[in-house]
């Protein structure tokens, strides 16, 4: 488990997959079953209508893998999404949240790059130095037409601090 110590509070990065929280593991679970092959789904596999009670926790987000840094932007977030986080979508993370939250983003997203498969992220959130949730995430990634870009769905879960 890699930890994002420059954060506060920290996030927890792993590749184990071991989900407490229903959302990822049904994220999980549905990309597994878009596999084919031994490769990641594209993104024309994943359906809406198949997602629909999910769609809220649901965040589709787009990176460059030559970019230098990375600039992750927003394809769609779901309502939970952006209660915690903020409104995003169809835009570049770095030009809608504060910078602290979209370097963390930009982390996440560098982890499904460099593992090459899904991760699990998990730790606080904090607002005003108050912890008020406990997060969890799948982020996986899907294959796209262009060898440039990585498309990486998010299946996310908050709920309050225990």
């Amino acid at each position: 488990m890699a930890r994002c110590e420059n954060f506060s509070p920290p996030s927890f990065i792993d590749t184990k997959l071991d989900f407490g929280y229903e959302s990822p593991a049904i994220g999980h679970k549905y990309w597994l079953s878009k596999c084919r092959n031994g490769t990641f789904p594209h993104r024309r596999d994943i359906s809406p209508v198949e997602l629909s009670a999910q769609l809220p926790n649901v965040g589709l987000f787009e990176i460059n893998r030559n970019a230098a840094p990375l600039n992750l932007y927003c394809r769609i977030a779901g309502d939970s999404i952006e209660q915690v986080s903020g409104k995003m979508p169809r835009q570049f993370i770095r030009e809608c949240l504060p910078l602290e939250q979209a370097t963390r983003f930009d982390c996440y997203a560098a982890a499904v790059l460099l593992s090459g498969a899904p991760i699990r992220i998990s730790g606080k959130v904090s607002h005003e130095e108050r912890t008020f949730m406990d997060a969890e995430m799948l982020a996986a990634p899907l294959a796209t037409d262009d060898q440039d870009r990585l498309q990486i769905i998010v299946f996310a879960e908050y709920q309050p601090v225990s």
